[in-house]
């Protein structure tokens, strides 16, 4: 979610007077599902590009330092952890960088088809 906010002083600052504020991570998807599992619980956001990558040349070759902090997943808590539990961050921002590459990564894959067949107490929401 990116805005523009407009500043009204003087004239002078006419040039200066739009300018773009940086949203840290999209807005929850209308789903409102885990955008691996499906499930409706509770959502984190999952920068596709682990945020502790975003300084190093080989990302800041490839994608914009926007791009970097949009790209991402809303996900249930148990498939974000699963993801961070057995992939290092440069796996996650080299190989997983997409939803796609995600759900086709075979250990992933398993435990998607495995969560999905988990039962939900309650609806959940989006932490933002």
């Amino acid at each position: 979610m990116i805005r523009s906010q407009k500043s009204h002083h003087s004239a002078s600052d006419a040039a200066a007077s739009d300018h773009i504020v940086i949203a840290r991570r999209p807005c929850v998807p209308d789903s409102g599902g885990c955008e691996l599992c499906t499930r409706p619980l509770e959502l984190t956001f999952h920068h596709l590009i682990p945020r502790h990558l975003h300084h190093r040349r080989w990302f800041r070759e490839r994608y914009t330092v926007m791009e970097m902090r949009l790209r991402g997943a809303w996900l249930c808590r148990e498939c974000h952890a699963f993801i961070h539990e057995h992939f290092d961050e440069a796996t996650l921002g080299r190989r997983l960088s997409t939803v796609e590459a995600l759900k086709n990564e075979p250990l992933i894959a398993r435990h998607v088809e495995w969560a999905a067949r988990q039962r939900v107490a309650g609806r959940g929401k989006a932490r933002q």
